[in-house]
């Protein structure tokens, strides 16, 4: 009944965008890519595409008439901040395939996770 009542604008709430659920992938996901440098930042960068690709569905529900225009500079904005988050993703990769192939810091950091663990308990 909220879809109908949004698309109809009852009770004079007319449909508005839903860019709440694009920034919190956008935050996990960036937060998800920066822990990742240990690991893999892989998984945070497919929670911020899926960001992405919830703004740019909102955006084109602005495009199509079904969201007033008074919404397309919050769209616009979420659309800023997630191309922002995209390029912080794509350094982390980069940063990451850095530390991979040019450097030892992997190797090490495994190095020392194996020691520890193979230490006797006290």
């Amino acid at each position: 009944m909220a879809a109908v009542d949004e698309l109809f604008g009852s009770a004079g709430a007319g449909a508005r965008p839903k860019t709440g659920p694009a920034y919190a992938l956008l935050a996990l996901g960036l937060a998800v890519s920066v822990l990742g440098l240990v690991c893999t930042t892989a998984p945070g960068g497919l929670l911020v595409l899926g960001a992405w690709l919830l703004v740019e569905r909102e955006g084109d529900r602005v495009d199509s008439g079904f969201l007033p225009e008074t919404a397309a500079p919050e769209v616009a904005r979420a659309r800023r901040w997630t191309a922002a988050g995209l390029l912080v993703v794509l350094a982390l990769f980069a940063l990451q395939g850095l530390l991979l192939c040019s450097t030892n810091v992997y190797g090490q950091l495994l190095s020392a996770a194996v020691a520890t663990w193979q230490q006797p308990a006290p």
